[in-house]
C-alpha cells in the first residue's frame, strides 16, 4: 500500500529505504517477527510510529498542504487531488 500510495515502482526500494529502518527504530512493527520472509508477513505501526503519525498530520495541518502550500493537507486528501 505505501508503495502504490507514494507511486514507487520499485520493491526492493520500499524494503531497503523505509521499512528496514522504520522497524529498526522501532515505529514498525511485524506480524511474524521472528520471520521476516513469511508468505503472510504484514507491518503495522508501533504505539511510537502512531504517535509521530499523529505529530506529522498535526504539523501538516499547521503548516498546510506540502503540495501546494495554501491549503490545509486534509483538503487535498477529501478531494483526492
Amino acid at each position: 500500500m505505501i508503495q502504490k500510495r507514494l507511486n514507487i515502482a520499485s520493491r526492493s526500494f520500499i524494503q531497503m529505504k523505509m521499512l528496514k529502518p522504520a522497524i529498526a527504530q522501532g515505529y514498525v512493527l511485524r506480524a511474524f517477527p521472528d520471520k521476516p520472509s513469511h508468505s503472510k508477513q504484514r507491518y503495522y505501526l508501533s504505539e511510537k510510529g502512531a504517535k509521530l503519525v499523529k505529530i506529522i498530520i498535526s504539523t501538516d495541518k499547521l503548516l498546510g498542504c506540502p503540495k501546494c502550500k495554501f491549503c490545509p493537507w486534509a483538503a487535498h486528501e477529501e478531494q483526492k487531488l
